[in-house]
């Protein structure tokens, strides 16, 4: 089981922030409160609030009683569903939500130019090769860069250097895909091309 949900916010999302955090379990609106800029927090809302509606309803649990712990990485998984795995990824005004059985992890980008030394740092040869001079297949190889290191806990400190996604090792359990403003990527612990996939497009 894999479900995608691609999401943008409400043009007026600053006046239905604070209703939408209402629907959160109380300690975790106040973790998100912290957040200081006004995107980012409504981001982080209205992407929880998404995460809570489903485990309500794949539990039939109410949310007060779903309980968000993070692995010493600072990943993010539910304490009492063991068997259901999410991942959540931003790029204003864009959100994504991913639910898996299997430890999966989600990234998505609102498409736009970005700095090419970033590969120089951060690609393999053969990925620096595949997106040279095009923003779009850079912002492949990032996102896919980003849902692995998700799905496994680690972060940009690791190193993205040491790993290639297109190792067949990765890209066997790795999907891409592009809207006209955003591109997202997720990976998950199992064969993707045998599993069945929905994606919602909320854009």
């Amino acid at each position: 089981m894999i479900l995608i949900k691609l999401c943008r916010l409400p043009d007026d999302y600053d006046k239905k922030v604070e209703i939408k955090a209402q629907s959160l379990p109380e300690n975790r609106a106040k973790l998100l409160k912290r957040k200081r800029d006004r995107g980012e927090y409504a981001l982080s809302v209205f992407s929880s609030a998404e995460i809570y509606d489903f485990a309500e309803r794949y539990t039939g649990k109410k949310r007060s009683d779903t309980v968000i712990a993070y692995e010493k990485s600072g990943k993010p998984y539910f304490r009492d569903i063991p068997r259901l795995f999410f991942s959540i990824s931003h790029s204003f005004p864009f959100y994504a939500t991913a639910f898996s059985d299997a430890p999966a992890g989600i990234d998505i980008e609102k498409i736009r130019k970005l700095n090419p030394k970033i590969a120089e740092r951060m690609f393999s040869e053969k990925e620096k090769e595949y997106c040279v001079n095009d923003d779009l297949r850079f912002l492949e190889i990032w996102t896919k860069k980003e849902a692995y290191s998700k799905c496994n806990g680690k972060g940009i400190a690791e190193g993205f250097r040491t790993f290639d996604v297109f190792d067949p090792a990765i890209s066997e359990k790795m999907m891409f895909g592009k809207t006209d403003e955003a591109v997202f990527s997720m990976y998950t612990e199992k064969n993707i091309k045998k599993e069945k996939i929905e994606i919602i497009f909320a854009l």
